[in-house]
């Protein structure tokens, strides 16, 4: 079965299995109601049997109706689950025909100032990173744009990450089943700075005596007083003093428990869904390095971080009775609820403040993780890159574009053997020139992020990349497009003269000026990287150009993007050749299209 076909499958499942999930609510839903109407007609019919008779109904309804809840609960939440599977799978097979529009853009990390991020499309509508990214947790998110962005040049890195990727990419069960659970609680963007905001708090109410001595003798009070009632041996009255002294007695603390509830309440949500992701983590017998790292960083006590993430989760949604005004009569007159809940949410925090950031930072580097074993899943087809230690290398053979679809992908070799090597690449409109150097930008890009990369065979350096390919005017800061080129290859410059070492892609650098100026000073850089020892590409249309190779044999090749032109037609086989381009083609264009 072809990937294409496995995913189809696993839609048609998961959408049966959700729908069998949904009947099942749904009968358990009237089943509750025929409960609470048979409950509601036994207290009616056996109202004038007393106190007792009354406390013996309810208790004896209010069991299997909480037992119908639970059981409703976990069909709903398996509805969910289902569903999300449903969508993963669906969503991959749009992938697979090119149609990534579901995923995420990644335009928050946007940024136009970083060295190559918008040049390369890394972020934004039909980006790399819409293209890579299955991450279902904002640090998974900021991680995986952080691997793009800030390449890491440690060989070993890349080769741990490499190994994870492999042994997570078979893995389908247990990537989707993190990303549906991830899917089902969407975060807020605050919701982690809240949490930590808590965190940082001291502990007050475990400080207060009268709060942990009434907490434990109160209810015992109550239910005490209860029981003597139904027994005769004790008068309603009392019981009912007890009972709302008990409530008044919470409602003393009610502004200071809301203020708690107001940070972490509403986050059982987010609390249980980093339980079963942490968990995915825990169960699971890893073999590589990186990932059984990963797994020791969650073990922090006696039991796993996924269980101490549940026990949480289990005090914040405790806490949401009081938003019903009878559910917060009830269980605070029965058994000081909201004192109870904010001394085991002081307890947690006591526990284990130190960790959850950690825990945090664990679950978002395995959700980018999973992102790249997509990648290798879905493209077994790309190669993993070879990360080399000598002074600099990239070879790579049938390179493409990632992001173009296999039936359309034109592929070339790359070869820059040294330090201190510029090629550059000529070629007429819409031949190639940009899109192959983009190509190889993304492919470095996901080499250094330990991903399989779109060609047969890749070897490199890692190192850091330059690029100056789409620089635009600022109103704001009243800089012409020109003069933004300029600030740009000034700071490539400085960088290489202090030291750095950089692949530069540089594409019709200077065309903000006349052609003889132009030629001048893109001779005059490309001297300059030369001497600086800097590698890479320059794509121009400046044939005059082509003469540094003859002055930097050994430094500088010539290389193009060539065009057939017959009659009126044009043939493009985006195939890079040697030497410099012999056609050009914007005339004829203009021609075709009618403006001259």
């Amino acid at each position: 079965m072809n990937i294409d076909e496995t995913y189809l499958q696993r839609t048609r499942e998961f959408t049966k299995l959700a729908e069998a999930q949904k009947n099942k609510s749904n009968s358990l839903a009237m089943a509750r109601l025929a409960l609470f109407l048979l409950a509601a007609f036994m207290l009616w019919y056996f109202w004038s049997g007393g106190a007792a008779a009354i406390f013996g109904i309810v208790f004896i309804a209010i069991v299997p109706f909480l037992w119908l809840m639970k059981l409703q609960g976990k069909a709903d939440e398996q509805f969910s689950y289902n569903q999300q599977l449903a969508t993963i799978n669906t969503l991959e097979t749009r992938a697979l025909n090119g149609q990534f529009e579901g995923f995420a853009t990644g335009k928050e990390f946007l940024n136009p100032a970083h060295p190559y991020a918008l040049d390369l499309d890394l972020f934004g509508d039909g980006s790399l990173f819409q293209w890579l990214n299955r991450t279902v947790c904002p640090q998974g998110s900021e991680t995986l744009a952080d691997w793009l962005t800030n390449p890491t040049i440690d060989r070993q890195d890349i080769l741990q990450r490499q190994e994870a990727i492999k042994e997570l990419a078979p893995l389908l069960d247990v990537r989707q089943d993190f990303q549906a659970y991830g899917m089902m609680s969407p975060e807020k963007s605050n919701a982690r700075q809240q949490l930590n905001t808590w965190l940082q708090e001291p502990e007050w109410f475990l400080k207060r005596i009268d709060v942990r001595v009434l907490t434990i003798l109160g209810p015992l009070a109550v239910v005490g007083s209860i029981v003597a009632t139904s027994v005769g041996v004790l008068s309603a009255e009392i019981t009912a003093a007890i009972f709302f002294g008990m409530l008044a007695y919470a409602g003393a603390y009610f502004k200071k428990v809301s203020q708690v509830m107001d940070q972490v309440s509403g986050r059982h949500d987010l609390l249980k869904k980093y339980a079963r992701l942490l968990s995915i983590i825990e169960q699971h017998q890893f073999k590589s390095a990186l990932l059984q790292q990963l797994q020791q960083r969650i073990v922090t006590g006696k039991e796993p971080a996924s269980a101490y993430f549940r026990s949480l989760s289990r005090i914040t949604d405790s806490l949401e009775s009081r938003r019903n005004l009878p559910g917060y009569i009830i269980t605070n007159g029965l058994a000081q609820w909201d004192l109870q809940n904010a001394l085991r949410l002081e307890r947690w925090k006591k526990q284990h403040r130190s960790a959850l950031a950690q825990w945090f930072e664990v679950a978002g580097e395995f959700d980018a993780l999973l992102s790249l074993a997509n990648l290798h899943y879905n493209k077994p087809n790309f190669a993993f890159p070879t990360p080399e230690t000598n002074d600099f290398q990239l070879e790579a053979i049938e390179l493409g574009h990632p992001l173009l679809n296999d039936n359309e992908r034109i592929t070339n070799n790359l070869s820059i053997p040294t330090s201190g090597y510029i090629i550059l690449i000529t070629g007429a409109n819409m031949a190639g020139k940009s899109t192959f150097l983009r190509a190889v930008g993304i492919n470095m890009a996901l080499a250094c992020a330990g991903a399989p990369v779109c060609a047969q065979n890749f070897r490199f350096v890692p190192m850091e990349m330059y690029t100056s390919m789409r620089t635009t005017d600022s109103l704001q800061k009243h800089e012409s497009y020109f003069f933004a080129e300029l600030k740009r290859l000034q700071s490539i410059v400085k960088d290489l003269e202090a030291g750095k070492k950089y692949l530069i892609l540089l594409d019709e650098i200077l065309k903000g000026t006349n052609s003889t100026d132009q030629h001048l000073g893109s001779e005059a850089l490309i001297e300059r990287l030369l001497a600086l020892g800097a590698s890479g590409m320059v794509a121009t249309h400046d044939l005059e150009l082509g003469e540094l190779e003859a002055r930097h044999p050994g430094h500088v090749r010539n290389q193009c993007f060539e065009i057939v032109i017959d009659g009126n037609q044009m043939h493009f086989d985006y195939k890079l050749h040697n030497g410099i381009t012999q056609n050009f083609n914007a005339s004829l264009l203009m021609k075709n299209m009618g403006i001259v």
